[in-house]
């Protein structure tokens, strides 16, 4: 199986498998992104000769499931099909290996095509990323590679020093040593963000969120000049220009606004109105 599989060239967006395919104990050494890889494209091809029929069986079933639920597009006859597949797969396990085979996954397979009725595609919900994520924090040269207890860890410890830093005031020798682990400050264009703090980020949420209640107002002095154009004889249709004065409009507290294509098509005897009203290009 390894020296078939080294014979196996696939392109680079799909990704690969460990170099050695036995890594750890029962595969354990492989990612569920390589796991898929593995199902998709090397099980067939390096195992098939080596299995008894009824094994082949089973693989065959597997890997036509999994080929049709990691699809980005899956019709309800697809998942239909998926479903049989892998429901003929747990009963030929059982009939060949004892229910005693039968672990939680393979029941749990069995409910892949219901999630994905509710949930839609698998490929929009699987974890794969946050499995990469994982594999990168173990990767640091400060991990043991045990992801779990040390987040746990790291949020214990972040509880411990929100609740001294409630109390540094009544503990002389606590506020000498704060300042030992304060966050060291950012450097080049990363500084930017240290002007901003937790409740100016809320803010601007909320800003984005509701336009007319949080809208972002404000002027400031005329440089002189205007910024030389990026595109020639670009107009703005008029509903476009409709929208943005009746932004203006709700962030300025109801005063008044008109757009400057309104002022070109108004009549001469208008334009003394119009001149007093605050303009939207």
């Amino acid at each position: 199986m390894q020296n078939r599989a080294k014979l196996i060239k696939v392109p680079a967006d799909i990704g690969r498998i460990p170099y050695r395919i036995d890594t750890g104990e029962g595969f354990s050494g492989f990612t569920a992104n390589q796991w898929k890889n593995f199902i998709l494209v090397y099980a067939t091809t390096i195992t098939w000769d080596l299995l008894r029929e009824s094994d082949r069986a089973i693989l065959a079933n597997f890997v036509r499931a999994c080929n049709i639920l990691v699809c980005r597009t899956i019709s309800i006859n697809g998942l239909e099909e998926a479903y049989k597949r892998l429901l003929t797969m747990v009963k030929l396990i059982k009939q060949n290996y004892g229910p005693e085979k039968i672990s939680p996954n393979l029941h749990l397979c069995l409910h892949i095509c219901h999630c994905a009725l509710d949930y839609e595609l698998l490929y929009a919900f699987w974890c794969f990323s946050y499995e990469r994520m994982n594999g990168l924090l173990g990767s640091y040269h400060t991990s043991n590679r045990k992801i779990e207890p040390e987040l746990l860890k790291t949020i214990h410890y972040n509880s411990l020093l929100d609740q001294f830093s409630s109390c540094v005031q009544d503990h002389q020798h606590l506020s000498a040593c704060l300042p030992l682990i304060a966050s060291k400050e950012t450097s080049s264009s990363l500084a930017v963000q240290d002007e901003f703090d937790e409740i100016d980020y809320q803010k601007f949420l909320s800003m984005s969120r509701n336009v007319e209640k949080m809208a972002g107002t404000g002027s400031e002095s005329f440089p002189g000049t205007f910024l030389n154009p990026k595109r020639i004889n670009t107009d703005l249709s008029k509903e476009i220009l409709d929208l943005l004065v009746e932004y203006y409009y709700n962030a300025y507290e109801n005063k008044d606004f008109v757009a400057l294509a309104n002022i070109h098509v108004a009549s001469p005897e208008a334009i003394p109105v119009l001149s007093k009203q605050n303009y939207v290009l």
